[in-house]
């Protein structure tokens, strides 16, 4: 099972785009070319715009009572959608050529112009921990699920670079609420199994974990690997 959409425009719309990106290795998805992307992206921006019609302007959204300048400012907004998924991605691309600079400056335009937008912290994060700076990552990270609790795709990317910063605890509890809401999200088990088993190597729930992950293509040999070490001779479904 996919990770659950986030819920505000922007987000909506970039994650579609992206996310079968922040879910892969770079070489695996990036090379599709710019021909699939455009398509990707064309089809993104179409259901986002079914989805937003009646929607207030960015402007009126940002001088209501409830309206945020910072939180709430473009979310509603084609432009700026636009704008942002278009620089995550050109973003991204510059992280999967190793140009972490190049990637920063970016994201950090993009969140100077459109302040609050969570997809932009979202992206940051995944930059860094694209490049193994996971403490950063997770910072990031943070802010992108403060605004978006609902996100299993956040909540995600947020417990695994808790995990990869030795944060096998807090990464824990993060996993655990992505699995309430996606419980056939094979790598939200994986990735809570291997918090259980740096903790406890014999972990009862752990191995449980392994057998629901081996049930999903996309994690299953590791998820195998993982089986075969603390229960040797076990196969999906025995």
């Amino acid at each position: 099972m996919p990770p659950c959409f986030p819920r505000d425009g922007i987000s909506f719309a970039v994650f579609l785009l992206v996310s079968p990106l922040l879910l892969s290795a770079c070489s695996g998805r990036v090379e599709t070319g710019d021909a699939h992307l455009s398509k990707v992206q064309t089809s993104s921006q179409s259901m986002v715009k079914d989805g937003l019609a009646g929607t207030k302007p960015a402007q009126e959204s940002a001088n209501s009572p409830s309206g945020s300048a910072t939180a709430n400012a473009g979310e509603g907004d084609m432009a700026t959608m636009e704008a942002v998924s278009n620089g995550c991605l050109k973003a991204w691309r510059k992280a999967c050529g190793g140009d972490k600079k190049g990637a920063l400056a970016i994201l950090g335009d993009l969140e100077k112009h459109y302040p609050g937008v969570l997809t932009v912290q979202m992206m940051t994060g995944q930059v860094y921990e694209h490049f193994g700076d996971n403490k950063e990552a997770v910072e990031h990270y943070r802010k992108a699920v403060t605004g978006s609790e609902f996100s299993s795709f956040h909540l995600f990317k947020l417990a695994e670079a808790m995990r990869k910063n030795g944060d096998h605890k807090g990464a824990a509890a993060n996993y655990r609420k992505v699995i309430k809401m996606a419980p056939e999200f094979g790598a939200a088990n994986l990735g809570l199994a291997k918090c259980l088993l740096a903790e406890d190597k014999q972990s009862a729930e752990a191995r449980t974990l392994l057998g629901l992950a081996v049930q999903d293509k996309q994690v299953a040999a590791e998820a195998q690997l993982m089986l075969d070490q603390v229960e040797p001779g076990a196969k999906a479904g025995n």
